[in-house]
């Protein structure tokens, strides 16, 4: 009988797991939904690239924000660690709202900041292990690489200020670029069209199109050919 009562108590307990993990997933998604919309509504619509380019706004402070900024970051985690492509894409798009092209690959382990916050371009490429942040705007083109364990940020404190003040600007990663591993990305940077950023570079600032860069901080190395003409398909190794 005591068998019996423990093994109805273990599954009362998995099934008040689930509803918890389900309504955790619908707070998120109403929360990135409307933060979405109200980025949206603060752009100025044009046909190219810039119309992703947002107004700085007040950073969400109050408790519940915490809160649910917290819940984010717990379910980011999980669901980037699951082994099935299709269904981490799928809570990507559709629940933590990130606005995410035809035929792009994220690789499992990836971190997004804000993810409501970033865009990424269609044939784009995300390596394992990525952190992503969007809480200044991140803005990735087409045919884009991002190679293992990169990490972007566009957001910070201020170290010359007495308040530790914190302060956010916009990445931008245009068309054909290439960041490779263990890069890291620092808040204002652009990489234009075709460029490339060398392993372990730490950049601070742009890189003018078809270039290549490398070094702490990355510094100017040589040129890459302009006629770039190859397209991902988007496939990708099976689960991860």
């Amino acid at each position: 009988m005591y068998i019996f009562l423990i093994i109805y108590i273990v599954i009362i307990w998995e099934i008040i797991k689930i509803i918890l993990w389900i309504l955790g997933l619908i707070l998120i998604y109403a929360f990135c939904s409307i933060k979405k919309k109200a980025e949206k509504s603060n752009c100025n619509i044009t046909n190219n690239f810039e119309k992703y380019r947002p107004l700085y706004k007040k950073q969400y402070k109050d408790t519940v924000g915490h809160v649910i900024n917290g819940m984010i970051k717990y379910y980011m985690d999980k669901i980037s660690k699951m082994p099935c492509h299709w269904l981490r894409m799928f809570f990507y798009k559709y629940v933590f709202n990130i606005d995410i092209a035809d035929n792009v690959v994220i690789y499992k382990g990836c971190i997004f900041r804000a993810p409501y916050k970033i865009h990424i371009g269609a044939n784009t490429i995300i390596g394992d292990d990525c952190i992503l942040d969007g809480r200044g705007g991140l803005y990735i083109g087409e045919n884009v690489n991002l190679s293992s364990e990169v990490r972007i940020w566009t957001a910070q404190h201020s170290v010359n200020s007495p308040e530790f003040s914190y302060v956010s600007e916009p990445v931008y990663i245009y068309d054909r670029a290439w960041v490779s591993s263990n890069t890291i990305i620092l808040p204002g940077s652009i990489i234009e069209t075709g460029a490339v950023v060398t392993a372990g570079a730490v950049l601070t600032k742009c890189v003018p199109q078809f270039t290549y860069w490398g070094g702490v901080p990355a510094k100017f190395i040589g040129n890459r050919p302009r006629e770039l003409t190859y397209s991902f398909t988007g496939e990708h190794d099976w689960f991860f």
